[in-house]
């Protein structure tokens, strides 16, 4: 493993461990967003964590954070290199007690991702991407032993229906059932919270995520980066390759002035024909 994500790894590991700090703490939320979303002392200290010991491995590096102000993450996308960060994916369910929620972090050089990292830490498990490939580690104990596993997507379907993964907002699950409306296929909804979602995904332990509402860049950039690497094919609701233009200058310049928020989108196996 390249010796920067590793120490990047391990830094990741010990944000964590300020997650878990303020878990289940009912004196975790000091804001809400504009979005009405709130906002939580573990993601603000989590963020400042990540930020501060990253800068001791790339002296020079700038990020991409919801947590940073408007003027930061643009003068980000400007840059030929930059980390998106997202320090709690699934805050709402972190703060009612659930351990789906996720640290997400990637990093982009020349419009690509080099490596990325999603990291569930009331379970330990990591998912890592680097250039090329997929990886999880099932413990902490097993990373610092170098004892990591290659993700090879391996269907485990075991007959016909296929597994879904949708949100639990009732308006956005109707666009869903209209989306595949015209499709002969048999369907079981599942909702996975946070950016585990992803990780399941790229084991096959669902089949396909469908996105029918705009979502913000740092809560799919490492997902995406996973589910490419081992296979599966990331698309918008025209069937052109989102994954390939999602991190360009003029996709990243259009939705900054949205949020961040990318297109809808579906990830599936390239050989699963839905219609």
């Amino acid at each position: 493993m390249n010796q920067n994500n590793k120490k990047i790894l391990k830094i990741i590991y010990e944000s964590g461990q300020i997650a878990e700090k303020y878990f289940n703490n009912k004196n975790n939320i000091i804001n809400f967003k504009e979005d009405n979303s709130p906002l939580s002392k573990a993601d603000i200290e989590i963020n400042k964590y990540l930020e501060k010991n990253i800068k001791k491995i790339y002296k020079n590096a700038i990020f991409l954070s919801e947590e940073d102000t408007y003027k930061e993450q643009i003068l980000a996308i400007e840059r030929k290199e930059f980390f998106i960060i997202d320090p709690i994916d699934g805050t709402s369910s972190f703060l009612k007690g659930s351990k789906n929620f996720t640290i997400n972090l990637s990093y982009v050089k020349n419009n690509t991702l080099q490596f990325s990292s999603i990291y569930i830490p009331m379970f330990d498990i990591m998912y890592f991407a680097d250039s090329k490939n997929s990886f999880k580690i099932t413990s902490k104990k097993y990373f610092l032993e170098n004892n990591i596993f290659k993700l090879n997507y391996i269907n485990k379907r075991k007959n016909d229906v296929i597994k879904i993964i949708t949100t639990k907002r009732e308006k956005e699950i109707v666009e869903i059932q209209k989306y595949l409306s015209n499709s002969n296929k048999d369907y079981q909804y599942i909702h996975i919270s946070s950016s585990k979602k992803f990780c399941e995904l790229s084991e096959g332990i669902c089949d396909i995520y469908v996105r029918k509402a705009q979502i913000k860049l740092w809560d799919v950039a490492a997902g995406f980066h996973l589910a490419n690497n081992v296979g599966l094919e990331i698309l918008d609701m025209s069937g052109n390759n989102l994954f390939e233009v999602f991190l360009s200058k003029n996709y990243l310049s259009r939705i900054s002035k949205n949020n961040f928020k990318v297109d809808e989108f579906i990830i599936k196996p390239r050989n699963l024909k839905i219609f």
